[in-house]
C-alpha cells in the first residue's frame, strides 16, 4: 500500500511499498543514464533494497559523499559535475538523491545547475528528510561555512518516503528528528502538539505522524512556494539553528540539524514568550517537552558573538535586522519579527541555565 500526493508537478509516494512505483518513473522518462547520489549509510542500509525492488535501473552510476553538513560544498559540487561529465551525462540523464537531508540539499542543487538542469528524483531515508528536505523545492549547498547561502528552488520529479528506510536509522538520529515533529505542532497544527504533547513518542510506527508532516508542509509551500510568506513561518526555530550549525562548521566541530534544531526552538519559544506574552507556564512546558528528547550535555559551545555574526548572515535577514519567525500561541505563527542582539543573548542564556549547559 501507499498514498500518493502532489505538490504541483512533483508526485509524492508515501508507504512501505512505495518504491515498487519508481519502476513506472523509470519507465516513462527513459533516462539515457542514471546516476545514484548516497553516502555510507544509505550504501549500506538502501541501496541493495532500491536496486533490487527497480529493475529498472539498469547499470546506475554513483557519487558517494561522507557524512556530515560539511560535504553541502562548492568543492563537492565541481568534484560530481567533472564526473558527470565524465560519464557523459546529458540532460536526459536522472539523478537519484538517496539519503538523508544533506543529499536531498547537495544532490538536488547539483541536478538543478547542471547542463541547467536534469531531472532528479529523491528517495530520502531519514526521518529528518522525509518530512522536510526532500520535499518542498529547496536545494542548495554551503559556501565555506556558511550555510546553504548557495542554492535554488526546483522541485524533484517525485519523492518516494518509504517508511522502512526509518528502521535503518540509529536511535539518536532518530531521535534527534523528532525536533522537526514538534516544530509542526508549534507553527501550525494545535492539535498536533497535543497529540505528541499526550503521547509518548517513541521510534515505533511513524508512518501516520510522517503523513501529517508532509501534508503540513505541502499545504504551506502550495500557498508560497518561493518564501516571501507565509512559508517563512516553517524557519521558527532555524535562525539560531542555522547559526548555531555554522559555527560548528566554522569550529570544525560537529552537530546533527536536529540537535541544532532543538537548541533554536527552545531558544526562539523563549523569545516569543517575551515578545508575546504567554506565560512562563506554558514556556516552560513547551521546552521541557523539547528537552525529554535531547542530551544537550554533548553541546560543545553557545558563543553568542560568533551565533549573532551569522544570524546577520541569514537569508531572511537584512542589513540592521535579525528577522525570525516566532510563535504567538501554539500553533500560531508570526514571521519577519525583527529581534536585536540583546534578547538572543537572553535567548541564548535561558538555554544555558534551563538545559543545564
Amino acid at each position: 500500500m501507499f498514498t500518493k500526493i502532489k505538490l504541483f508537478d512533483s508526485d509524492i509516494y508515501m508507504g512501505s511499498d512505495c518504491l515498487s512505483q519508481l519502476r513506472n518513473v523509470i519507465k516513462k522518462l527513459n533516462p539515457s543514464r542514471v546516476f545514484i547520489i548516497l553516502d555510507r549509510n544509505s550504501k549500506r542500509y538502501c541501496l541493495n533494497h532500491l536496486v533490487s525492488v527497480c529493475k529498472e535501473i539498469k547499470q546506475p552510476y554513483y557519487f558517494e559523499l561522507k557524512q556530515g553538513e560539511n560535504e553541502k560544498s562548492l568543492e563537492n559540487c565541481q568534484k560530481i559535475f567533472n564526473y558527470l561529465i565524465k560519464q557523459n551525462a546529458d540532460r536526459k540523464s536522472l539523478i537519484i538523491n538517496l539519503g538523508g537531508g544533506v543529499i536531498s540539499d547537495f544532490g538536488g542543487f547539483v541536478s538543478s545547475v547542471f547542463k541547467r538542469g536534469i531531472k532528479f528524483v529523491n528517495i530520502p531515508t531519514t526521518l529528518m528528510a522525509q518530512i522536510d528536505a526532500s520535499i518542498g523545492g529547496k536545494v542548495g549547498v554551503n559556501l565555506n561555512i556558511h550555510k546553504n547561502q548557495i542554492g535554488c528552488f526546483n522541485l524533484p520529479h517525485s519523492v518516494f518516503i518509504n517508511y522502512e528506510f526509518i528502521k535503518t536509522i540509529s536511535f539518536d538520529n532518530l531521535n534527534a528528528s523528532f525536533s522537526e515533529i514538534l516544530k509542526y505542532g508549534l507553527i501550525y497544527d494545535q492539535k498536533l502538539w497535543q497529540e505528541l504533547d499526550s503521547t509518548l513518542l517513541t521510534c515505533g510506527d511513524l508512518s501516520d505522524l510522517i503523513e501529517k508532516c508532509v501534508r503540513i508542509k505541502l499545504e504551506i509551500v502550495k500557498n508560497d512556494y518561493y518564501d516571501n510568506n507565509v512559508r517563512r513561518i516553517l524557519n521558527f526555530g532555524h535562525t539560531i539553528s542555522h547559526a548555531i550549525e555554522s559555527m560548528y562548521l566554522y569550529k570544525g566541530l560537529i552537530i546533527s540539524h536536529g540537535d541544532a534544531l532543538a537548541v533554536g526552538l527552545i531558544c526562539e519559544t523563549y523569545l516569543s514568550h517575551v515578545e508575546f506574552g504567554f506565560s512562563r507556564q506554558k514556556l516552560n512546558h513547551i521546552v521541557d517537552k523539547i528537552s525529554s528528547f535531547f542530551n544537550f550535555k554533548k553541546i560543545e559551545t553557545l558563543d553568542h558573538k560568533p551565533i549573532i555574526k551569522f544570524i546577520k548572515n541569514d537569508k531572511k535577514s537584512s542589513i540592521g535586522s535579525n528577522n525570525f519567525t516566532l510563535i504567538k500561541n501554539i500553533g500560531s505563527s508570526v514571521i519577519n519579527c525583527n529581534v536585536p542582539n540583546a534578547k538572543i543573548v537572553d535567548a541564548l542564556n535561558y538555554f544555558k541555565e534551563k538545559c543545564q549547559v
